[in-house]
């Protein structure tokens, strides 16, 4: 899945992404310049969630990679590029090394949630994004009943 998700064109990806956060009930999405803070990301940034409180977030789309520990330290500083963000989700089809866990799950000024390409792909198989489900009936005899029927 990652793989595929990686191969696709950058706006098909984002495309792909931006249907995601809809699902989890983001709504206000809007691509935002942010500068030097998102080179190689895409950003966006929502205005609200359903049933949230309609605060800014900053949204990080990345492909591949590592992200680390000064990824997030940067990102909590440029969030005024981020339309004054209160908070930064970053999502990534890479890993998301020990050190930038313990620097997000650290207090400061803005919460930091990330995602990384496992989770991403088990929020995509939830939401039904790039993923589709089939149920399978299979008929089989049920033996027992056929049993007791024949008095066995």
């Amino acid at each position: 899945m990652l793989r595929r998700l990686n191969e696709l064109p950058q706006s098909s990806f984002t495309e792909a992404l931006v249907l995601l956060l809809e699902r989890l009930g983001i709504s206000s999405l809007r691509t935002t310049l942010c500068g030097r803070a998102c080179r190689r990301a895409r950003c966006t940034s929502r205005a609200s969630r359903a049933a949230a409180p309609r605060s800014p977030v900053a949204v990080v789309l990345k492909r591949g990679g590592e992200i680390g520990r000064e990824r997030v330290i940067e990102l909590r500083g440029s969030l005024h590029h981020y339309n004054q963000a209160q908070a930064v989700w970053m999502l990534s089809t890479g890993t998301i090394l020990s050190g930038a866990r313990e620097e997000a799950a650290q207090p400061g000024p803005a919460p930091v949630t990330l995602i990384d390409g496992s989770g991403l792909g088990r929020m995509l198989d939830e939401h039904s994004v790039l993923v589709q489900h089939a149920t399978v009936t299979l008929p089989w005899l049920d033996v027992d009943l056929f049993d007791v029927l024949r008095g066995g």
